[in-house]
C-alpha cells in the first residue's frame, strides 16, 4: 500500500508527511508537483490511497482500497500510516464500521414514507477481529443505515455503502450497483453504457478505449474507464474486466448463500481523522518546511467552508511576503494577526460558536456578542450569550428563564472554556466548564473539539464533574489518545481546585 492521491487543504503537508515515509504521491496538483519537484511519470499510478478534506473541513477522511488485496488485521495497516496518535497524540480516530461501496445484507426495521427515507439494520460481527477496541463495542456506532427510498418496513435486501459512517452518524446506503477494480469501475443495473472519467480528455485515447468497451460483454452492464486507464495496455483491461466479472460471480453466491443480515463484501477501509487546534499547528510547522506559512494556516483555512476567495487572496498576499522578504517574518505574521483581529472581531458584533461533537455532527450554539477582547496573544475574547428556549442548564438542573444570560471568556489555545450563568437581574446562577480540545479564535467563528466530558459549579461554589463515561468510552476505544485523555483531566483537576 504505496501510492497515495492527495487533495485538499492540507495536502502540502500530509505530502511532505508521507514522501519522507517513503509512499509514492501520484496525480499531485501542478502546485505540490513544483514544491517537491515530483516526476509526472506514467508508471504505477494506481489508487491504493485516497486522501481527502472533510466536509467540514475540520480534518481528512483517509480510503484504502482492497480490490486484489487480502488484509489480515485492517487496523494494524492505519496504524502504521504516517499519521496515527503516537506521533501526533492530539489526533483524533473514528475508524468507520461501515467503509464507502462496502455491501451489506440489511433489513429495513423502519420506514418514513412521507420523508422519502427508510432506516436498514446492518447488525453484523465485529469482522476486524475482537481484539480491535474501535469497534468491539457499539455504543457510539450505529449498527443501522440510512437509505433515501421508501422501502417496506422487514424488506430484506442487499445494499452499498455510499458515505461511510463517522461516530455517531449513520452510513448512507444505496441498492448493491456497482463493482471497482484499479482501473474499471462496474454499474450491474446499467443500460451497457461506456462512460470516463473527467480526467481522461484525449479524443483519440477515448476512441480506443471506447471501442475495447464494445468487445467487452456489457449487456445490462454499464462501464466506467478511471482515471489508471491512461497508463494501462489493452491486456490489463481485459484482465481486470474479467477479475471484476468473477468478483460478482463470487458476490452473487455469497448472497444467495447469506441467511442473516450482514457483510458480504468490503471494498475499502474509510478512517476520519479528525484535527483539533494543535494538530493544524503541526501541519502549519510540517507545511514550513516546504514553502512560506503565515501563523495559523490551516486553522484559518478550515475556518470558511466553502472556502472564501477574499481570505485566501488575504493569506497568499502575506505568504507571498514571507517568501520576498523572509528576513521580516516576524513582522509579516504579528502585522497578520493584528489585522485579522482588528477587521474581523469588532465590539458589539456577534461571532458564532462551533461546539463540534467528536461523534456527531457540529452543534452551532447561540452566537456571542463581543463585550471584551485582548490586543495581544494569546488571542482572548469575552462574549455574552443571551437564551431564546427555556429549558434547564445542563448538570445544574436549575431553569432557564426569561432575560437570563451567559458570560462566556475564550483564549486562544486552551482546553476548556467557562460559562457563567446570570438572571435578569445580574445574580449568579451557576457555571458551566466546557472541557475540549484547543480553542481557535478564527475570522469566522470560536472553534474547538469537544470531549464530551464537563464540570458544573452551583451558586453556592460546589464544583461536579459531569457525563465521563463518554469522554473514558473516547479513550477506552483509541478515538482519542491517552495523552489527549489525560491532559482533559489535568484540565479538570485544574478547575476543581480553583
Amino acid at each position: 500500500m504505496k501510492n497515495v492521491f492527495i487533495r485538499g487543504i492540507y495536502s502540502t503537508a500530509l505530502t511532505d508527511l508521507f514522501l519522507k515515509a517513503g509512499y509514492n504521491i501520484i496525480y499531485p496538483s501542478p502546485l505540490i508537483q513544483k514544491r517537491f519537484n515530483l516526476l509526472t511519470d506514467n508508471e504505477n499510478k494506481i489508487k491504493e490511497i485516497t486522501i481527502q478534506d472533510r466536509n467540514d473541513n475540520q480534518g481528512i477522511i483517509v480510503y484504502i482500497f482492497l480490490f486484489k488485496k487480502h488484509i489480515e488485521n485492517p487496523i494494524e495497516l492505519i496504524s502504521q500510516l504516517p499519521l496515527n496518535q503516537k506521533d501526533f497524540p492530539d489526533l483524533i480516530t473514528l475508524i468507520s464500521k461501515y467503509s464507502r461501496n462496502s455491501i451489506y445484507k440489511g433489513k429495513v426495521i423502519r420506514t418514513y414514507k412521507n420523508r422519502g427515507y427508510s432506516i436498514v439494520d446492518l447488525k453484523t460481527e465485529n469482522d476486524y477481529g475482537k481484539d480491535n477496541q474501535h469497534l468491539s463495542s457499539t455504543d457510539y456506532k450505529p449498527d443501522y443505515g440510512i437509505i433515501y427510498s421508501y422501502y417496506d418496513k422487514n424488506y430484506e435486501g442487499f445494499f452499498q455503502v455510499i458515505q461511510e459512517d463517522s461516530g455517531r452518524n449513520p452510513a448512507i446506503l444505496m441498492p448493491f450497483n456497482s463493482l471497482s477494480g484499479n482501473y474499471l469501475v462496474l454499474l450491474l443495473k446499467g443500460n451497457s453504457r461506456i462512460l470516463f472519467s473527467k480526467k481522461i480528455q484525449s479524443s483519440n485515447l477515448k476512441s480506443k478505449l471506447f471501442n475495447l468497451g464494445k468487445s467487452f460483454e456489457l449487456t445490462g452492464i454499464d462501464i466506467i474507464f478511471r482515471t489508471a486507464t491512461m497508463q494501462a495496455n489493452e491486456e490489463d483491461l481485459r484482465d481486470e474486466f474479467n477479475e471484476i466479472l468473477e468478483l460478482k460471480k463470487s458476490i452473487d453466491l455469497k448472497m444467495k448463500q447469506k441467511q442473516d443480515i450482514g457483510l458480504v463484501y468490503r471494498d475499502t477501509i474509510s478512517c476520519h481523522y479528525l484535527f483539533s487546534g494543535n494538530i493544524k499547528l503541526n501541519m502549519d510547522e510540517i507545511r514550513r518546511k516546504t514553502c512560506k506559512t503565515i501563523q495559523f494556516h490551516h486553522s484559518f483555512k478550515s475556518g470558511f467552508n466553502p472556502p472564501s476567495q477574499k481570505f485566501e487572496m488575504i493569506i497568499d498576499f502575506n505568504e507571498y511576503l514571507l517568501e520576498k522578504f523572509p528576513e521580516e517574518e516576524q513582522r509579516i505574521n504579528s502585522s497578520f494577526i493584528e489585522f485579522i483581529y482588528k477587521k474581523y472581531f469588532q465590539k458589539d458584533t456577534y461571532i458564532p460558536i462551533n461546539h463540534q461533537k467528536i461523534l456527531l455532527k457540529v452543534e452551532s450554539l447561540s452566537p456571542g456578542k463581543i463585550i471584551e477582547k485582548s490586543e495581544k496573544t494569546p488571542f482572548e475574547l469575552k462574549v455574552k450569550r443571551g437564551f431564546k428556549s427555556e429549558g434547564h442548564y445542563d448538570g445544574l438542573n436549575i431553569p432557564i428563564e426569561r432575560g437570563d444570560y451567559a458570560l462566556v471568556h475564550f483564549i486562544e489555545g486552551e482546553w476548556s472554556y467557562k460559562n457563567e450563568y446570570f438572571d435578569r437581574h445580574d445574580s449568579f446562577k451557576g457555571a458551566y466548564y466546557n472541557i475540549n480540545t484547543p480553542i481557535e479564535i478564527r475570522p469566522t467563528e470560536i472553534h474547538y473539539l469537544d470531549l464530551e466530558v464537563d464540570v458544573v459549579e452551583f451558586n453556592d461554589g460546589r464544583k461536579e464533574v459531569i457525563d465521563k463515561e463518554l469522554f473514558n468510552t473516547l479513550c477506552e476505544h483509541q478515538i482519542i489518545s491517552k495523552e489527549t485523555y489525560k491532559r482533559a483531566n489535568q484540565e479538570i483537576s485544574r478547575i476543581l481546585k480553583e
